[in-house]
């Protein structure tokens, strides 16, 4: 990956309709998949939101080599 490049961040969708995700190995939570998607990119991590959502949904096994869920009750973190 080229250093001199940032990714370029890309717009939400609304609030009510962002679900927070877990990365089950970091235990790390994030407010949505793109903010995962976004903040990963600084890790060097490429990782698209639709692969994030896609995992979620147990439609892939990871994403970025990572595996994710969905966090329904945030008063357990």
């Amino acid at each position: 990956m080229n250093k001199n490049i940032k990714p370029v961040l890309r717009r939400h969708s609304p609030p009510q309709n962002r679900k927070p995700v877990r990365c089950i190995e970091t235990g790390v939570v994030y407010a949505c998949v793109r903010d995962a998607a976004d903040l990963l990119i600084e890790d060097e991590i490429c990782v698209s939101p639709e692969d994030i959502r896609k995992v979620c949904l147990g439609r892939r096994a990871t994403a970025g080599r990572l595996r994710w869920e969905y966090v329904d009750d945030l008063s357990v973190i």
